[in-house]
């Protein structure tokens, strides 16, 4: 019962967080054009893709050990990791900035840089953050927080777009802005609820020691992260730079619709499967993950289906007219989004078991 209580919990977050995405689209897509779209695509691509490799993966080492301060060690570790990786990321984008932007129209390459190196350590905060949420079973600072991301980076966007301006810089500011707040807000939640636990975290001065008794985790969780972020993220870059510049925009609020039902599922399944079977035996999840297999299949036959098959028609009333070319792209990526929905919650499961190699 407590572990259906728990998925209700953050489900409820994850359902208000995705729905809230899904109404507020059609704003975003009225208020910035699609080339605006592709530079900010571009933007996240690029901050995804050094994010993978920010923590060097330790957030996910965070849950596991029983010894608060070990668990402490590791999130301070991969703060600290995360933020040397930020500073790199800042000047290889603002040294190649140039070359890469060059077919956007954005002449602003150090804010650019700035911007970049903000997010991806703003992010890793945030990730950490989560992380501690389902060590402690705080699954309602979870969902909250899952919630408000969003909510947040809506606000800033519409601000951005009415205050400042409809570019693709004023979109990436606010997402930038919106990360922060909220990265703010969980990091207080954590440290005023684990005061002692931080204060005291000097007197056994082991990060070092701790990081590398888990160091499977830059091993062979961050190679496996960051190719598979290369992977998804390499598509913008490629389609960037051998077609139209607005296809990126069609190419990202595409991937965005296609993938809600991967994200809903996935934020509200997985942070909670990761706690009880880290706590528990992983055995005794097995009917609920087969029950909870029978139940995806079912969604994706009876409400995904008809979606695909009308998503031309889907496309040009939910983001308008001049969006209309994105739907091939919406029909096109919910194929391979099938097999992600019905398993992308279980990955954790080979970290439980010890087995990332």
């Amino acid at each position: 019962m407590r572990l259906i209580k728990n998925i209700s919990i953050v489900g409820l977050g994850a359902v208000m967080a995705q729905g809230l995405t899904a109404l507020t689209l059609p704003i975003l897509t009225r208020l910035y054009t699609p080339d605006s779209f592709s530079l900010w695509a571009l933007f996240m691509s690029t901050s995804a893709i050094f994010s993978g490799m920010a923590t060097m993966r330790y957030e996910l080492a965070v849950v596991l050990p029983r010894d608060r301060t070990i668990a402490i060690n590791l999130a301070i570790g991969g703060v600290g990791i995360a933020f040397v990786i930020s500073i790199i990321a800042g000047l290889v984008m603002w040294i190649l900035g140039p070359w890469i932007l060059k077919d956007y129209k954005c002449e602003s390459v150090g804010v650019w840089a700035l911007l970049l190196a903000i997010i991806i350590l703003s992010t890793a905060i945030y990730q950490i953050g989560l992380a501690w949420c389902t060590r402690e079973a705080a699954f309602r600072t979870y969902a909250i927080v899952q919630f408000l991301l969003p909510v947040t980076i809506l606000i800033c966007q519409t601000t951005s777009a009415i205050l400042w301006q409809q570019s693709g810089l004023g979109l990436i500011t606010g997402t930038v802005v919106g990360q922060c707040i909220c990265t703010c807000g969980i990091f207080f939640i954590v440290l005023w609820g684990n005061k002692k636990a931080f204060r005291d975290v000097h007197k056994a001065n082991k990060i070092g020691s701790t990081l590398a008794l888990y160091k499977q985790y830059p091993l062979f969780m961050t190679p496996y992260t960051l190719l598979g972020v290369t992977r998804e993220r390499l598509a913008y870059f490629l389609i960037g730079k051998f077609g139209a510049v607005d296809s990126v925009g069609f190419y990202s609020i595409a991937t965005r619709l296609a993938n809600l039902p991967n994200s809903l599922i996935t934020s509200t399944l997985r942070p909670v499967f990761f706690h009880h079977a880290a706590e528990k035996n992983i055995k005794s999840l097995e009917n609920l993950i087969l029950i909870s297999c029978r139940i995806l299949g079912i969604i994706v036959i009876v409400f995904l289906a008809p979606c695909i098959a009308q998503a031309t028609w889907l496309t040009k009333i939910i983001l308008g007219t001049n969006w209309g070319e994105a739907a091939p792209y919406v029909v096109v990526l919910s194929i391979p989004m099938i097999p992600l929905l019905m398993g992308n919650w279980l990955d954790r499961i080979f970290d439980i078991l010890g087995r990332q190699r």
